[in-house]
């Protein structure tokens, strides 16, 4: 009988200690915390839908434009990908691809629809779900997910879950 009760404790604490935190993701935490201002310097990106904003060396870029990143501002593991999908929610994820999760290899948006990793072919919704689930190619998970808040004053602010 106690033999029993020691293995299904052990199970037990097993299943517990895999069930915290984002121990899905194969992306390895990293520092995420942005701040974007969508009455002033987004104000196109402020209730659309198909949208995306996205860090890469040391800015933020959106339609063409890039605004450098505040000495505060920190992007996750290989840069943030911010979108606004069909209902207009704001979401954001990492862009490391999760297949390759290698900081240098990020997903692209394709278009309003998908983001793909240009290393292994991975797509990603974008547009339909706020959680980027793989569409075609290799990948198994989706891209790791922040969290996104938007103040009355209009300030996205993106940091770790």
């Amino acid at each position: 009988m106690s033999r029993l009760v020691q293995n299904t404790f052990g199970l037990l604490c097993l299943l517990l200690s895999a069930c915290t935190g984002n121990n899905l993701s194969s992306i390895p935490d990293a520092p995420v915390y942005l701040q974007l201002n969508l009455l002033t310097t987004y104000p196109t990106f402020y209730g659309s839908y198909g949208e995306q904003i996205y860090t890469e060396g040391g800015k933020t870029h959106y339609r063409k434009q890039s605004f450098p990143l505040r000495e505060a501002d920190r992007t996750g593991f290989g840069g943030i990908l911010i979108c606004s999908n069909y209902e207009g929610k704001y979401c954001a994820f990492d862009r490391a691809c999760p297949h390759e999760a290698q900081r240098k290899v990020c997903v692209e948006v394709e278009n309003a629809l998908y983001a793909r990793c240009p290393h292994c072919g991975s797509k990603f919704d974008i547009y339909t779900s706020e959680f980027a689930f793989p569409v075609t190619g290799p990948a198994k998970q989706g891209l790791k997910k922040y969290r996104v808040q938007i103040s009355p004053a209009g300030i996205l602010s993106i940091s770790q879950r």
